[in-house]
């Protein structure tokens, strides 16, 4: 009698830990089938052709079959009669096999007859599905940008002498980044990253900041044989948001945040048969923050965009009050 009860019980609890085991694969294959039906959605964004949307819509189909499949294979169990009364083998043989559906067969493809290419949203889950579940960034993508265009400052009215005349055609700003791509619906994402920005401004009328007062000063430059030049870097922190107009065509609007790590200033004298070159490095009086707004308009990954500062240039405008301001291009790779 104690054999019996012993076996008994040890069949209970084997077919209890086989129950479970089999109900968490089934709940994993059905969260990766959602997961994969969502997937579709994305894609189906992007397609602008009527194959393309005719498989797409066949795939959807198929998953739902699947998991209307899956959801029908029931979980093996062993009843109290069971463990009690000794069955036969053959009434406890049923087939628990659900009933196989047919799927219907599509044309086989290949990628030469899908011309366009569309870009999907990376996948940076963690493979977990509980955590990938409830991630909302794992449906990202990253990528690299490069920004340049001109630059200058819109100064208030002023008779401060030696105030730098801006030549723009020659005073060039650099943008260096990478962007995180955060999708909010099928018309608006958010983007978001951080970059290294190099602005350059040529003085034409031959000034430059002088670092001998703790108020920004602008002073002459005797025998100059080029244009001085003033470089300041920052780095930054933009956020924008993209308005999707149509397939390729797109506007976005936002605004950065940027600290200035440094500044320096470049300079060639010309002192009668010798020629000097001179960088100088220093703080002189920038504005250690920046930050301000921009706005844009693109086709595909190219946009065209300005942005100005709403911070002042230096960190007292006790006599300049400038802001910059950028009218630019952005490559997205």
């Amino acid at each position: 009698m104690r054999n019996l009860i012993c076996l008994m019980l040890t069949g209970f609890y084997l077919t209890s830990a086989i129950s479970q085991e089999q109900q968490e694969k089934i709940s994993t294959q059905l969260y990766y089938l959602q997961e994969a039906r969502a997937n579709l959605s994305y894609t189906r964004n992007y397609a602008d052709s009527a194959y393309v949307n005719t498989l797409l819509d066949s795939m959807d189909m198929t998953i739902n079959k699947l998991i209307a499949y899956i959801e029908a294979i029931p979980v093996e169990t062993m009843s109290e009669e069971m463990l009690v009364e000794e069955v036969p083998m053959e009434e406890l043989a049923t087939d628990t096999t659900p009933v196989e559906q047919e799927f219907p067969e599509y044309p086989e493809t290949t990628s030469e007859e899908f011309p366009d290419v569309y870009d999907q949203p990376e996948n940076t889950g963690s493979g977990n599905p509980f955590i990938d579940k409830y991630n909302p960034f794992k449906k990202m993508k990253s990528k690299f940008i490069i920004e340049t265009g001109i630059n200058n400052f819109f100064m208030q009215l002023s008779t401060v002498a030696n105030e730098p005349i801006v030549n723009t055609g020659s005073s060039w700003f650099w943008n260096f980044g990478l962007i995180k791509e955060i999708p909010l619906s099928r018309k608006i994402r958010l983007d978001a990253g951080i970059t290294y920005l190099r602005n350059r401004f040529r003085f034409s009328n031959d000034t430059r900041l002088s670092a001998d007062s703790a108020i920004p000063t602008f002073v002459g430059v005797g025998n100059a044989a080029e244009d001085p030049k003033l470089i300041a870097h920052y780095f930054t922190l933009p956020i924008s948001f993209e308005i999707k107009l149509s397939k390729s065509l797109h506007i976005h609007l936002g605004g950065y945040a940027g600290y200035n790590v440094g500044a320096q200033q470049k300079l060639a004298l010309k002192v009668g048969d010798e020629e000097i070159s001179e960088n100088r490095s220093g703080a002189y009086g920038i504005n250690k923050w920046m930050y301000g707004v921009r706005g844009g308009i693109g086709i595909g990954g190219f946009d065209v965009f300005a942005q100005y500062n709403l911070s002042n240039f230096f960190e007292s405008n006790l006599k300049y009050d400038y802001k910059i301001y950028m009218i630019g291009t952005t490559f997205k790779f």
